[in-house]
């Protein structure tokens, strides 16, 4: 599998060897991300594939979805914080001109010790999420559909 690191690909070999742990009820589950719905292993494969490159799987918690999609796909990437935004119409602006060209968009809320603690529109602090679009409707209400990767918070 090659990833790309400033722009040098990089490849790294993955074993089918998953990180599993035991269910009460005896059945096995994978350790940290997990196998699909359709029993898609792709996921797992290329968080393993992290974990060979930066020496375990302790040592890729956390960071920015940013620096993982820019790692796979070699394409460049913004970042946008939000104290640095002017106006939330300079966000939006971006967001949609993002959204139109089909580009990859995360984002991700404010640091906490737990991501067990919500903020005020119920979103988990110290998370990512993936922005799947952006729409204007017509009476001008701005709407973001967002899905956390994680799947069930």
């Amino acid at each position: 599998m090659n990833i790309y690191t400033l722009g040098m690909p990089t490849t790294v070999l993955v074993d089918d060897w998953l990180p599993l742990q035991k269910l009460s009820n005896g059945t096995y589950v994978t350790e940290y991300a997990e196998v699909s719905e359709d029993k898609a292993l792709w996921g797992p494969i290329i968080e393993k594939m992290f974990a060979k490159r930066y020496g375990n799987y302790e040592h890729i918690i956390g960071g920015l979805p940013s620096n993982a999609l820019q790692t796979l796909t070699g394409a460049p990437s913004d970042e946008y914080l939000h104290k640095n935004i002017k106006s939330k119409d300079t966000i939006w602006e971006v967001l949609s001109k993002s959204d139109a060209m089909q580009d990859f968009i995360t984002a991700g809320t404010e640091s906490a010790e737990s991501d067990q603690i919500r903020n005020e529109v119920n979103l988990a602090k110290n998370h990512a999420y993936t922005v799947l679009g952006v729409k204007t409707l017509s009476n001008g209400t701005k709407l973001i559909q967002i899905r956390n990767p994680w799947g069930s918070e």
